[in-house]
């Protein structure tokens, strides 16, 4: 008789955990689109998606040269903010298009902000592949947490009204991200 019961019990942990195994990943994709930033795991999506207006969370972080910027100051400036890390190979990917744009343009804003790396590995990274971009430093993560980012790359377009417009999870080419940056307008 114990052996029936431990058999019937072990049959329906076993459903539970199927259950839960199939069931978790449609809610969590469900919960992850209803936010801010729907990026699941490091570049597992590689899609931009169209983002409900919603102002942009301030914050004031420094750079590399120890300058402190305030995303609201920038009000008036289409501007383009990437998060990233020297670690991650999608970031590392799109991050020669970035400066290239960077230098190339003039009708954006680029904010780069590092998340959760020194300062000394950033400048390495930085003077050994000549970028130029300006990076702020988010040690702590406070910034990435306000734009529940939680894969990167992960990229917001915020107009000159200071809303976000669009954001997009995942690498981006150069065309891509031209594209994203709505540069053609």
């Amino acid at each position: 008789m114990k052996n029936k019961k431990a058999i019937v019990w072990g049959i329906v942990v076993a459903i539970l955990i199927v259950a839960i195994i199939l069931v978790y990943p449609v809610v969590n994709k469900q919960i992850n689109d209803s936010q801010l930033g729907n990026a699941n795991l490091l570049g597992q999506t590689n899609s931009t998606n169209q983002v409900n207006t919603k102002k942009a969370a301030d914050f004031t972080l420094t750079d590399l040269s120890g300058n402190s910027l305030t995303l609201s100051s920038l009000q008036g400036k289409k501007v383009f903010l990437n998060f990233w890390a020297t670690w991650c190979s999608p970031c590392r990917e799109e991050m020669p298009y970035i400066n290239e744009i960077n230098n190339e343009n003039n009708n954006i804003v680029i904010v780069e902000v590092n998340v959760g790396e020194d300062k000394a590995t950033l400048q390495k990274f930085m003077q050994d592949n000549n970028y130029k971009m300006q990076v702020l430093l988010n040690s702590n993560g406070n910034v990435s947490n306000k734009y529940k980012v939680n894969g990167i790359p992960a990229s917001f377009l915020i107009d000159e009204n200071g809303n976000i417009i669009d954001s997009h999870t995942g690498t981006m080419t150069k065309q891509q991200l031209e594209q994203f940056m709505q540069l053609d307008k």
